[in-house]
């Protein structure tokens, strides 16, 4: 649009002018149309890019200080000044605020300083205030795109992408309402290149990554660890952002398709079989009374009294009985990718657990030297294993009790431990209220109570007190059993009673040798 020279003409000549069609300020269509124009020249010298500077410039102000500007025809045009107003660029590749913005060139800028008098202008053609994830998403594909024929990523790319996918699952963790993804999402793999998130595979695997990794390079493609793009060490911290990309673009876990077993042919049992001496240890242990009153209390403090003694103790009982032992002189593993053997990953292990529909079966490597390190490692897996049977059920700071009760082998032992673990005995309840055995002195503050009279009745299964035949002054419990025919027609006067005074010792007697209670 020609600019007619107007300094020196009278008020006159510029109405005229304005009635013939001069427009006195330029048309917002106009300006916007002219920045189209020149965005299409090279602008090959110093004096040309400088003369763009300084038309650009002049037509932001301009645009800016109109408020009915809308912005939208130059939106998708490259008319952002960026590199010291030597490059043009999209307003979808620059952002008002960006940190660590110099490791983002040349594909996201920063809008300069001086150019922040004209964010407003900025803002209504598209430019962000800060990126969003659409905008890193873009970025990774540009990055994956430029790379995608070569077998490297030139240094600056590899800041880059790395800087991106920092930022782009720090703003995912803090405003998931903006994961929409419009296209794929491309993240870097182990190898140090950009591939689709789908993919890729995320080792979440507790195998030593050693001999998991070394094993699969060829076959899939792993994600770079993430504490490689400024996330920190914490692999549940990577896990946990992972989980919040949608499903469709979320890499795969290596544990859905990684598993391990043992090798059937390294398999050789205990040349002791049933008499072995570690698998009995174990065995015994497992089975006792003393480890099924301490794993009972465990049980109910857990639940906090809402299962019954008699509950947990069913609970244990029916565990044990899924949980099978075997003890082996040789014991080895193997891992799978799906059904598939990994070569050169198999390892020597003192535990396996191999988990059936019913239950599982515990498989230990046979050691005459049952040492602290081995059993630790056993009873730890043990630990593990009976509370997956019993439904997790114990939280983890009464695991660590678990184990403690395991190695006990006296009652004794037992509720030092609970005491110990700040656990009540819950066994201990019964133990309060078991009767007197017969034959036992009856305490001396009870001897009051007792009456010995001929027309007392008895009855089958009463506590009754006696004396014995060399003592006067002691009374001893004793059960009455039966009661006896009368041995005259005198009546109830002459009744007898079979009664037991000892664990295995029953006698007869006349009602006139029994006390009663009264």
């Amino acid at each position: 649009m020609p600019i007619l020279p107007t300094d020196e003409l009278s008020q006159y000549y510029h109405t005229d002018l304005v009635k013939a069609g001069a427009f006195q300020k330029p048309p917002c269509d106009s300006v916007a149309q002219n920045l189209k124009n020149i965005c299409r020249s090279e602008c090959p010298n110093t004096d040309m890019r400088n003369l763009r500077k300084t038309v650009f410039h002049q037509s932001y102000a301009y645009l800016q200080s109109i408020k009915d500007f809308s912005g939208s025809q130059l939106q998708q045009q490259p008319v952002v000044l960026v590199e010291n107003d030597t490059v043009l660029v999209q307003a979808s590749q620059a952002v008002l605020l960006l940190e660590h913005y110099k490791e983002f060139r040349p594909y996201l800028y920063k809008i300069s300083s001086q150019h922040a008098l004209y964010a407003e202008f900025f803002k209504r053609i598209g430019v962000e205030e800060r990126p969003t994830i659409r905008q890193y998403c873009k970025l990774l594909k540009d990055i994956y795109m430029d790379s995608e024929r070569k077998e490297t990523l030139n240094a600056n790319q590899q800041l880059t992408f790395k800087r991106a996918v920092q930022h782009l699952f720090q703003l995912i963790k803090t405003q998931p309402e903006q994961i929409q993804f419009q296209e794929n999402l491309y993240l870097p793999s182990a190898d140090g290149k950009l591939h689709e998130s789908t993919d890729l595979y995320f080792n979440d695997t507790v195998f030593q990554t050693k001999r998991l990794e070394d094993s699969i390079k060829d076959k899939l493609s792993l994600l770079m660890n993430l504490e490689h793009c400024y996330l920190g060490e914490d692999i549940f911290e990577h896990q946990k952002m992972l989980l919040l990309l949608p499903e469709d673009s979320r890499p795969t876990m290596l544990s859905h398709v990684t598993s391990e077993s043992l090798v059937g042919s390294s398999v050789k049992l205990c040349r002791y079989e049933n008499n072995c001496e570690f698998n009995g240890w174990f065995e015994r242990h497992l089975n006792s009374r003393t480890f099924l009153d301490g794993l009972t209390s465990l049980i109910i403090e857990q639940s906090k009294g809402t299962i019954s003694s008699a509950d947990a103790i069913k609970l244990c009982q029916n565990v044990f009985g899924k949980l099978q032992i075997v003890c082996c002189e040789i014991l080895e593993t193997e891992l799978f990718l799906d059904q598939d053997p990994l070569v050169n990953t198999t390892s020597e292990t003192q535990v396996y657990v191999a988990k059936e529909t019913q239950g599982c079966t515990l498989y230990l490597k046979h050691s005459d030297d049952m040492n602290i390190k081995t059993m630790y490692e056993v009873v730890i897996r043990l630990t593990k294993e009976i509370n997956s049977l019993l439904q997790n059920t114990l939280c983890p700071d009464f695991l660590l009790s678990f184990g403690q009760l395991l190695l006990c082998d006296t009652l004794e032992e037992v509720r030092k431990a609970l005491e110990k673990y700040e656990i009540r005995n819950s066994a201990s309840k019964g133990e309060r209220l078991h009767h007197p055995d017969p034959g036992s002195l009856i305490p001396e503050e009870w001897h009051d109570a007792l009456e010995m009279n001929f027309i007392n009745n008895y009855e089958r299964g009463e506590y009754v007190g006696f004396k014995k035949m060399s003592e006067n002054t002691e009374y001893y419990y004793a059960v009455v059993v039966e009661h006896l025919d009368t041995a005259s027609k005198t009546g109830q006067y002459c009744c007898r009673y079979k009664i037991q005074i000892s664990k295995d010792e029953f006698v007869e007697v006349r009602s006139i040798d029994l006390y009663q209670f009264k």
